[in-house]
């Protein structure tokens, strides 16, 4: 399903980007309620797995020397290192914490409020859309300029308001929302989106790339106790 939208009347906007007038585009809007039917119906009929809760593996920290403290946290690792990243956050915690690389706090959001969500299919799903609409508009094509760029700033506006209204925000200095992405801007710039059922199945696309390759952990020394 596709929203139709006349285009007669519109606001010009500018986009600035590092400084710079990067491109104009038209002030669009979307309902969520319209942009959640559509985003549903590509994901029953393609990627059915987007729409359930995520799953979070329980990780035993093995030894943590700080008795009068406790270490506790998620993370999000790809599968190829998921066993390697267990073995040194679980049995070499401090060397973690030292030198380990962790998420970066925007990632980091996402996996929270995905976990916070629950079993609220519709909450989870204006997060993926939003996060991935995010990374794209602070890294978007310059093929994107005009039309497709005011339809990507629409789906992220209206994904966006429905998850303030839960209480769910992102800092403006976050940036790679998601952990990952599959399709490269060199893929997105050979095309120029003209309805918003594109974006959202990149959308859909990317989220289930991620939802597959991609494994959320949760460290608790006190599961050790």
């Amino acid at each position: 399903m596709t929203l139709s939208m006349s285009y007669d009347n519109y606001v010009e906007m500018t986009h600035i980007k590092n400084g710079r007038v990067s491109m104009k585009y038209r002030d669009i809007q979307f309902q969520w309620d319209d942009l959640y039917k559509t985003w549903t119906g590509i994901c029953y009929s393609s990627f059915p797995n987007i729409l359930k809760s995520v799953e979070v593996r329980d990780v035993k920290i093995n030894d943590y020397p700080r008795k009068d403290e406790y270490f506790w946290g998620y993370d999000w690792v790809h599968n190829s290192r998921l066993e390697k990243r267990i073995d040194f956050v679980s049995n070499r915690t401090i060397d973690f914490l030292l030198s380990g690389k962790a998420l970066n706090e925007g990632t980091l959001q996402t996996l929270k409020y995905l976990i916070c969500a629950k079993d609220d299919i519709e909450t989870i799903s204006a997060i993926l859309i939003y996060a991935y609409s995010r990374d794209l508009l602070n890294n978007v094509p310059h093929e994107w300029k005009g039309d497709s760029f005011s339809l990507l700033n629409a789906i992220n506006l209206s994904s966006m308001s429905y998850l303030r209204s839960k209480g769910m925000l992102w800092h403006h200095a976050m940036r790679n929302l998601m952990p990952d992405t599959c399709i490269s801007n060199i893929v997105l710039s050979c095309m120029t989106p003209t309805s918003e059922y594109v974006i959202l199945e990149l959308a859909a696309i990317n989220a289930n790339y991620v939802l597959s390759n991609y494994t959320i952990l949760e460290y608790d020394s006190r599961s050790s106790e």
